[in-house]
C-alpha cells in the first residue's frame, strides 16, 4: 500500500475526537503497525479503524502491541506497555500481562472481562473494570455473558457502573419481561401508606389502563393491524416517548398525564414513600431507560429495542422487540429493508424467537423454539402470513423452524450488536 504522505493520510484517517475513535490521555489499547514514517510517525490499525500517531521509540510495520496514550496534542503520542504480541502467544497471556501493567485483581471475573474487553476491543477504565468485576459476582454463571454485555453496555454509554444500572441492563439482555417489574411496582404502591388515596388510585388506574389494552387483543381477530395499534398504545401509556414529547415546542399535557413513566418520576420526588416502593420505581425507570438506551443510531443504521407486557388469548406475554433497519434519506424508515427480532416467553411453547428478515420487501421468517410440534402447528398459518404480507405489498419467500439453541440465540444478537460497537481499550 503506497503513501506518498503524512499530510495526505491525514484526511482519511481518525483524529482523536472522530466518532468512533476517542483517544485520552492514560488509555491503553491494542494496536497494530501498519506502516512507518519519518520522524517516528506511523499509521496504527485499531480494531476497524486507524490513526496516524508518533512512536516513542523504533518498530517493525505489522507488529502488534499495547500501546499507552502518552499524550493527544499536538500529535498522539503512544507508548509501549507490552509487546510485540506474537500469532503464537496466547489470549491469556495477553490477559495476564494486562492485569499485571494495570495492576488489577486475578479474579475469575476480572479475567472474563479482561478476555471480553480485548476480544471486542471496547474502551473501559481501570475504574470501571473494579466496580464490573464486584458486579459480576452478583450473577450466577448461567448468564455470565449477558452479564458481560450489560457491563459493555454501560461502559460504551458512559454510564455508572451501579447495581440499579446493572440489573437493569442484565434484565434486558436475559430478556426478563415487564410483567414482574410492573408487579411488584404494584405491590409496593398498594402496601406504601404515604399516598394520598386519590395519588394512588391514579397510579393504579394507568397500571389498569395497561392491562385493559393488552386484553383488547381478545376481543377482537388477531392480525398484523391489531398488534401494531395495541403495541403502540402499550408503547405510549408506558411512557417510553415521555421525553420527546416533553421537548416539543408545544407539549400536549393529555398525552404526558396519562403516561406511566412520569407519574413515577413524580413519586421518586416524594420524600415519604417507603424503601420498597422506591426501589420498585427506580426499577421500573431504569427498565423504561434501559430499553431506549439499547436503542442506537450509527449514520444511517438504526437499531430499537422496545419490551412490552402484553396479554394474548388470556395468557401473559413479556415480548422484547429488537428492530435492525436504515434510513431513507428523507428522513423516513426504508420499508425496503429491515430484521426484527421478536423474543417471546411463552406459558405453552416456552422461550421463543421469531427472526424476520426484509430484504427489497421479500420477507423471510425464522421461528426458533425447542418443540417440535410446532412445525406443523405453523405450517396451517402459513397461508393466512402470505396473504397478510402481500396486503401490505411484501412478499413470504419461506418459513422456516429451528431449535432454539443457547449459541444460536447468542450468535443472533451478537450479529445484529456487531454494526454498534466501540474499537478502542481505555485505562
Amino acid at each position: 500500500m503506497s503513501h506518498p504522505s503524512i499530510h495526505g493520510l491525514m484526511n482519511n484517517f481518525l483524529t482523536p475526537n472522530s466518532i468512533g475513535l476517542s483517544l485520552r490521555e492514560g488509555q491503553v489499547f491494542q494496536g497494530r503497525i501498519n506502516q512507518i514514517f519519518k520522524g517516528q510517525m506511523a499509521e496504527v490499525q485499531i480494531g476497524e479503524q486507524k490513526l496516524m500517531a508518533r512512536l516513542e521509540v523504533a518498530m517493525q510495520t505489522g507488529d502488534a502491541y499495547f500501546f499507552k496514550v502518552k499524550s493527544i496534542e499536538p500529535d498522539v503520542q503512544l507508548k509501549i506497555i507490552t509487546g510485540p504480541i506474537t500469532a503464537t502467544e496466547t489470549k491469556e497471556n495477553q490477559m495476564m500481562k494486562l492485569i499485571e501493567t494495570m495492576q488489577l485483581p486475578k479474579s475469575e471475573e476480572m479475567q472474563s472481562l479482561i478476555n471480553h474487553f480485548i476480544k471486542h476491543k471496547i474502551p473501559v477504565s481501570r475504574e470501571n473494570l473494579i466496580s464490573a468485576a464486584h458486579l459480576m459476582k452478583s450473577v450466577p454463571p448461567t448468564i455470565q455473558e449477558e452479564a458481560l454485555s450489560s457491563v459493555q453496555r454501560l461502559v460504551e454509554l458512559k454510564l455508572p457502573l451501579t447495581d440499579l444500572n446493572f440489573k437493569t441492563f442484565v434484565g434486558i439482555e436475559t430478556k426478563e419481561g415487564m410483567h414482574r417489574v410492573l408487579d411488584s411496582f404494584k405491590t409496593a404502591l398498594v402496601d406504601d401508606f404515604s399516598l394520598s388515596a386519590h395519588h394512588k388510585d391514579k397510579i393504579l388506574g394507568t397500571l389498569d389502563q395497561l392491562g385493559r389494552i393488552s386484553n383488547s387483543i381478545v376481543e377482537q381477530t388477531i392480525d398484523g393491524n391489531v398488534m401494531k395499534d395495541v403495541m403502540q398504545k402499550l408503547f405510549n401509556t408506558l411512557g417510553f416517548n415521555y421525553e420527546a414529547v416533553l421537548i416539543q415546542n408545544e407539549p400536549d399535557i393529555n398525552k404526558i398525564k396519562d403516561m406511566l413513566k412520569p407519574q413515577l418520576i413524580a413519586l421518586l420526588n416524594e420524600s415519604a414513600i417507603s424503601p420498597a416502593l422506591r426501589e420498585a420505581s427506580e426499577l421500573a425507570v431504569a427498565r423504561l431507560n434501559g430499553s431506549l438506551l439499547q436503542s442506537v443510531e450509527s449514520g444511517m443504521n438504526q437499531q430499537i429495542v422496545m419490551q412490552l407486557p402484553l396479554e394474548l388469548l388470556g395468557k401473559r406475554i413479556d415480548a422484547t422487540m429488537q428492530w435492525n433497519g436504515r434510513m431513507r434519506e428523507d428522513g423516513k424508515i426504508d420499508p425496503e429493508y429491515a430484521r426484527i427480532l421478536f423474543y417471546l416467553d411463552l406459558s405453552s411453547i416456552k422461550e421463543t424467537v421469531i427472526d424476520m428478515q426484509v430484504q427489497n420487501r421479500v420477507v423471510s421468517v425464522t421461528v426458533f423454539n425447542d418443540d417440535e410440534k410446532l412445525k406443523l402447528i405453523g405450517d396451517i398459518f402459513q397461508e393466512r402470513l402470505k396473504s397478510g404480507l402481500e396486503s401490505a405489498d411484501y412478499k413470504l419467500s419461506g418459513i422456516s423452524f429451528k431449535k432454539l439453541e443457547k449459541e444460536a440465540k447468542r450468535n443472533i444478537s451478537n450479529q445484529l450488536k456487531s454494526n454498534f460497537q466501540g474499537v478502542d481499550f481505555r485505562v
